[in-house]
């Protein structure tokens, strides 16, 4: 006797457990939310519950219903960010409890799409409205009611970097990438905000080498490389890459040249210097960078000429310094088309101001107005 009586106050419990999934069913089928809700709670909150896939699937359903209603009353059950937390988590348990072709794992992918979509269409309404915070929040739940989704990642990251939200950018960037949209415009964007806004020397590295990996011959990694290897203050390993980057790179070749020329001019080696600066104008004769330091160069002989002329005693002037006077002459002279040529596409006053005086210096009737 006592053995049926237990037997029968489990099935009691049973059913009343059913009864309160029963129940949230046809309140929510009925309108009456909060309802549904009090009886999806109760009744996923059992142990048993929790292999329960059609319990999960209205769980899903109810809290849908909480997260996109226009109706306060009903919007106040939950906040949306965590019912949409809670659709998400519901589904997705319902869907790896149910047979592939079970009832609830048929509807469940076009609902989550459903929700992403919404979800997503928040995001808009709430960056048109200037609440970036709002936006970027309902972009991240997107991206979790959907992890294949790469809109709701990318919309993300472009809308942090207007909200100036770069760690969230750039974690949105890295996502991005790692979905596999390896586009360059990606890794410069990602480099740019990792460089210049966040100052991440280690991960800036990182993207980087896997930009040049991928970009082996793109002018802007090869510069940001070589960039990189001169701000380590890596002389030797800059010019082997600007010497790489003139082989593979023969459209800026005239501009990596002039990188070269300017980094053996920083190690006092003129000569060559003057090497790279000549090659870079024979690419390019309109190099504003190689026309301005040859320029420099001439001066600068020009200059070092006259002071040994000057420091010279009256005896040595008469018998060598004078001779010397028409070759330094010729180094101011020879200054002055580099000069030229730099000042037509700069416009630089600064420069135009030093043409000038080299011109009444070397008594050339003539002046850049």
């Amino acid at each position: 006797m006592k053995k049926t009586i237990s037997v029968l106050l489990v099935a009691c419990a049973v059913a009343t457990s059913y009864a309160q999934l029963t129940n949230a069913i046809l309140f929510m089928q009925d309108g009456q939310i909060r309802q549904a809700k009090e009886n999806i709670d109760k009744y996923m909150a059992k142990e048993k519950s929790a292999t329960d896939a059609k319990g999960w699937f209205y769980k899903g359903n109810i809290y849908e219903a909480i997260a996109f209603s226009k109706d306060t009353s009903v919007t106040k059950l939950e906040s949306k960010s965590n019912a949409i937390k809670i659709i998400a988590e519901a589904y997705n348990k319902s869907l790896s409890l149910d047979k592939p072709n079970g009832e609830f794992a048929k509807q469940i992918p076009s609902r989550l799409e459903g929700v992403r979509a919404t979800t997503f269409n928040n995001g808009i309404e709430k960056y048109n409205e200037q609440d970036y915070p709002a936006a970027l929040n309902f972009m991240t739940l997107a991206s979790m009611v959907n992890p294949n989704d790469t809109s709701s990642v990318i919309t993300g990251a472009n809308i942090a970097i207007q909200a100036k939200d770069y760690v969230y950018a750039k974690d949105a960037l890295t996502k991005f990438i790692g979905m596999g949209n390896k586009a360059k415009k990606n890794y410069s964007q990602l480099y740019y905000i990792l460089k210049e806004e966040l100052k991440d020397k280690e991960n800036t590295a990182k993207v980087l080498a896997e930009a040049r990996a991928l970009y082996p011959t793109d002018s802007y990694f090869m510069a940001e490389e070589i960039n990189q290897a001169l701000d380590a203050g890596k002389k030797d390993e800059a010019i082997t890459k600007l010497n790489d980057a003139i082989k593979n790179d023969s459209k800026n070749a005239a501009m990596y040249l002039y990188n070269l020329g300017i980094l053996y001019k920083q190690s006092n080696d003129g000569v060559k210097a003057k090497e790279n600066f000549q090659k870079s104008l024979e690419i390019d004769p309109t190099n504003e960078g190689s026309n301005y330091m040859m320029g420099f160069i001439c001066l600068d002989e020009g200059d070092n000429l006259n002071k040994k002329i000057n420091a010279m005693t009256l005896k040595d002037y008469n018998t060598t310094g004078k001779s010397l006077e028409p070759k330094r002459d010729d180094l101011y002279k020879s200054a002055i088309p580099y000069l030229e040529k730099s000042y037509d596409v700069s416009k630089d006053a600064k420069l135009k101001t030093q043409i000038n005086n080299l011109y009444t210096k070397m008594k050339i009737n003539k002046k850049i107005e």
